[in-house]
C-alpha cells in the first residue's frame, strides 16, 4: 500500500511539472501498466490477502482511480479533465464526472445495524488495530509511532498532515494510535475514518463516522463524511440523508454540495443538480464541482463564484508607464514627437529586460526541476502532490483565457477596427479640406481642429483596450503564482506576461501629426531661401518707442509694432507687427478716464504742448478683430482690454484676453495671467518619469 502511495504522489507531483515532456498514450500505458503491476503484486501477496479477508474492505480500485484522475486528465501542470495548455493556461475542461458505484450489498450488510457504544467502540478499534497495524507492518513496513506523549489534538494533526501528504498507512496508523490515548474523541475518531475512507476502506470508516456523530450531534464535517463514505458503497438514500443535514447547516458545504449533485444527476434532476454545483463552488473550488459544473452549463464564468472574495491586485503602475498626452496643435508637434520617441525607447528598454529575465529564469527553474526529478530515489517520501490551489489557479487561468478569447478579445478588435476606420476617415477629410482652405491660418486652425478629433479617437480606443487588457494583465499574474512552487518559474511567468504588458502600451502609445507646409507652419522656408533672407539691423528705438498722443488718438511705434487708435466712445485700431508681418484691425466700444492731462476731465491737469496731449489715462474696450498676412485674410475674433497709459511713452500697460477663430482663448502675460495660472490654472508640469527626457525647444 505504500509502495502504491508512494507511486501515486510521484506521478501527482512531478509529471505536471514538465510541460513540454507530454506522455503519449503509448506511454500512459505503460504507467498504468507498472502501477496495476506494483498494485497486483502487493494486494495478491498471501499476507495482504488475508488482511483483505480480515478487513472486507479493501478497494484496490479506488487507488487505481485516484491515480488516473491524478494523471491521465492532469499533465502538464493541468488540472484534472484539461485538454490542452497554450501560454502557461490551461485548455477547456471536460464534463466527465464520476459515476455512483452500484449499491454494495454485501459491505453494507457487514455494517453494525447501529452506532456502537463506548465499550463496543474501543473493542472495534483495538480490533481494528490487531488486523490492520501488523498488516501493514509486515507488508510496508509502516512505523508504530510512540503518541503517549503527545496530545489527541496533536496526534490528529499529524494523521492529517500524512494523509495530506499521501501516506494513508501511516495516517491510519497514527489516528488508531491515537484513538488509545482518548477513544471517545470526536476530532480523531473522524480523522482515522478519513484516512480508512481514503484508502478504500469504507466499510471500516462508517462506523467510527457514526460513533464521532452520536457524540457531536449535528456536525457538518462528520455528517458530510458519513455521506460520502455511504454514496462510495452505492447507497444514494443514506447518503442524501446525511449530505441534506450537513447542507442545511453549511449551505455553501463544497464537498457535500458536489456529492449531492452528483444524485441528482444519476437522478435525472439536472435543475437540482447545477443548484448544488453552484452551492458547491460558492463555498470553495473542487475538481468535482468544477467538471459538474461545465456539464450542466454552458459558458459559466468561475469569477462569479468566487468575486466576493476576490480583490484584484494592482501589479501595472500607470504613473509609471503612462501614455503620453495626444498631439492637438500644429505648434506642439516637435514636442510631442520627441516625447513619443523618448517614451517607445524607454518601453523597448523595459520590454527587453524582462524578455532576457524571462528567459534566463525560466532555464534556471527547468534545471532545478529537471535536477529534482533526477534525484528522485524508489521511496522516497514526497511531501506535496502539488503547491496549494494549483488546481484552483489553473481553473481561474483557463476561465480568464476564455473570457478573453470569446468576449474581451472581440471588443478589443472591435473597438480597434472602429478606430482605424475613424482615423482614416478624419484624415481624408482634412486632406479634402485643407486642399480647399484659403490662407496660411486657417490651413492651421483646420489642422488643430482635426487633430483634435482624432485625439478624442484616440483615447476613446486607448481607454478601451487598456481598461480590458490591465484587469486580463493583473489577473494573470495574481493566478499565475499558484501554478508552480518554483521561484524561477513563477519569475519567468511574470516576466513574460509583463513584457506582454508593454507591447500592449507600445501598440496604444500614438497620436497623430497632421502636418502643414513649413511656408505656413513655421518661417523655416524664409530661413534657408537666400532670395528672401531679410538683413535685420538694430532697432533704433529705445525699448519703450514713441508714443504721439492727439486729442482723441494716438500713435505708437516701437521695435516690434506699430500702431493707430482713434475714437472715444468707439475706437478703432490699426496694429502692424513687424515679426510676423500681421496686420490686425479691431473697432469696438471703450471708455477711458484720465488721470492727469489737459483736458476738464483729468482728476489732475496739465498744459498741453500743441497738438500733442501728455498725460496718464487708464481705458477698457471690447472689439472685433480681423487679422491679414500679406494681404490675405487669416483669422477674427473678440477681445476685451485693458490698459494703463502714460501718454508719450511708446509702450503701455495692458492685458487682453481674446478669442480667435484660430488661436482660440489667449491672455496676454501679466499679473492678472499669473494670478490665474498660480491659483485657478493646472498645476506646472513635471516629471514623472526620469526615463523620459522633457523635450525643449531650441
Amino acid at each position: 500500500m505504500k509502495d502504491i502511495f508512494t507511486g501515486i504522489i510521484f506521478l501527482g507531483l512531478y509529471l505536471p511539472l514538465f510541460s513540454q515532456q507530454t506522455p503519449s498514450s503509448v506511454d500512459m500505458d505503460a504507467i498504468w501498466k507498472k502501477v496495476q503491476h506494483q498494485t497486483d503484486s502487493i494486494m495478491n501477496s498471501p499476507k495482504m490477502k488475508k488482511m483483505i479477508s480480515d478487513g472486507r474492505a479493501v478497494n484496490t480500485d479506488s487507488i487505481i482511480r485516484a491515480a488516473k484522475a491524478r494523471t491521465g486528465n492532469g499533465m502538464n501542470g493541468k488540472i484534472a479533465g484539461y485538454s490542452g495548455v497554450t501560454g502557461g493556461m490551461a485548455g477547456r475542461p471536460d464534463t466527465t464526472v464520476d459515476k455512483i458505484p452500484p449499491k454494495n450489498t454485501k459491505s453494507l450488510g457487514a455494517l453494525p445495524p447501529k452506532a456502537l457504544s463506548d465499550a463496543a467502540l474501543s473493542q472495534y478499534i483495538t480490533d481494528l488495530e490487531k488486523k490492520i497495524i501488523p498488516a501493514f507492518q509486515k507488508t510496508f513496513g509502516t512505523p508504530v509511532p510512540n503518541v503517549s506523549k503527545y496530545s489527541a489534538t496533536t496526534v490528529s494533526n499529524a494523521s492529517a498532515i500524512a494523509a495530506e501528504m499521501g501516506f494513508l498507512d501511516q495516517a491510519v496508523v497514527i489516528a488508531l494510535k491515537g484513538l488509545e490515548i482518548e477513544p471517545g474523541n470526536q476530532l480523531l475518531l473522524n480523522n482515522a475514518a478519513v484516512a480508512l475512507h481514503q484508502g478504500g476502506l469504507e466499510t471500516a470508516a462508517i462506523p467510527l463516522l457514526e460513533a464521532a456523530e452520536k457524540k457531536s450531534p449535528g456536525n457538518s464535517t462528520v455528517e458530510n463524511n458519513l455521506g460520502q463514505s455511504y454514496l462510495s458503497l452505492g447507497d444514494k438514500e443514506k447518503a442524501m440523508e446525511y449530505l441534506q443535514a450537513a447542507i442545511s447547516k453549511a449551505p455553501n458545504h463544497p464537498l457535500a454540495n458536489s456529492s449531492m449533485a452528483l444524485i441528482y444527476l444519476d437522478k435525472g434532476d439536472r435543475s437540482s443538480a447545477l443548484k448544488c454545483v453552484e452551492n458547491s463552488m460558492r463555498g470553495s473550488f473542487t475538481d468535482k464541482a468544477y467538471h459538474l459544473l461545465y456539464k450542466l452549463k454552458q459558458d459559466p464564468v468561475l469569477m462569479d463564484y468566487f468575486k466576493q472574495r476576490y480583490k484584484q491586485p494592482e501589479y501595472f503602475n500607470e504613473d509609471k508607464y503612462h501614455l503620453p498626452m495626444q498631439c492637438e496643435k500644429v505648434d506642439d508637434i516637435p514636442a510631442k514627437r520627441a516625447e513619443y520617441e523618448a517614451y517607445r525607447a524607454m518601453v523597448n528598454n523595459a520590454k527587453r529586460k524582462f524578455d532576457e529575465e524571462a528567459r534566463s529564469e525560466g532555464e534556471i527553474g527547468k534545471q532545478e526541476l529537471m535536477k529534482k526529478m533526477q534525484n528522485v530515489k524508489p521511496g522516497d517520501q514526497l511531501s506535496k502532490y502539488s503547491p496549494p490551489f494549483t488546481e484552483f489557479a489553473n481553473a481561474m487561468l483557463f476561465d480568464l483565457k476564455r473570457r478573453m478569447e470569446r468576449g474581451d478579445a472581440d471588443r478589443i478588435s472591435r473597438a480597434q477596427q472602429d478606430y482605424h476606420d475613424r482615423i482614416k476617415s478624419l484624415y481624408d477629410e482634412w486632406k479634402e479640406a485643407d486642399r480647399k482652405a484659403d490662407g496660411c491660418g486657417a490651413r492651421i486652425g483646420l489642422a488643430n481642429s482635426y487633430m483634435e478629433k482624432m485625439a478624442i479617437e484616440a483615447r476613446t480606443y486607448q481607454k478601451v483596450y487598456l481598461h480590458i487588457y490591465k484587469d486580463f494583465y493583473n489577473d494573470n499574474a495574481f493566478w499565475t503564482f499558484f501554478t508552480t512552487n518554483n521561484a524561477h518559474m513563477r519569475r519567468a511567468l511574470f516576466c513574460r506576461l509583463t513584457s506582454g504588458m508593454l507591447s500592449v502600451l507600445l501598440q496604444l502609445a500614438e497620436t497623430h501629426f497632421l502636418e502643414v507646409s513649413l511656408d505656413c507652419a513655421t518661417d523655416e522656408k524664409e530661413k534657408k531661401d537666400p532670395d528672401e533672407m531679410k538683413i535685420e539691423g538694430n532697432c533704433p528705438l529705445n525699448e519703450s518707442g514713441i508714443e504721439i498722443p492727439f486729442v482723441i488718438g494716438k500713435y505708437n511705434v516701437n521695435c516690434e509694432e506699430t500702431s493707430f487708435e482713434i475714437g472715444e466712445l468707439i475706437i478703432l485700431n490699426v496694429t502692424h507687427k513687424f515679426s510676423t508681418g500681421e496686420t490686425i484691425w479691431a473697432i469696438g466700444p471703450g471708455a477711458a478716464l484720465s488721470l492727469i492731462g489737459h483736458s476738464e476731465e483729468s482728476k489732475i491737469q496739465i498744459p498741453a504742448l500743441g497738438p500733442i496731449t501728455p498725460g496718464l489715462s487708464a481705458g477698457i474696450k471690447g472689439q472685433v478683430f480681423w487679422t491679414f498676412k500679406d494681404g490675405q485674410f487669416m483669422e477674427w475674433g473678440g477681445l476685451i482690454e485693458t490698459e494703463l497709459d502714460v501718454l508719450g511713452w511708446g509702450k503701455e500697460i495692458k492685458t487682453n484676453v481674446s478669442i480667435g477663430s484660430v488661436s482660440g482663448l489667449q491672455m496676454s502675460d501679466g499679473l492678472l495671467k499669473q494670478a490665474i495660472d498660480d491659483n485657478l490654472g493646472p498645476p506646472k508640469e513635471q516629471q514623472m518619469n526620469k526615463d523620459i527626457k522633457i523635450y525643449k525647444s531650441n
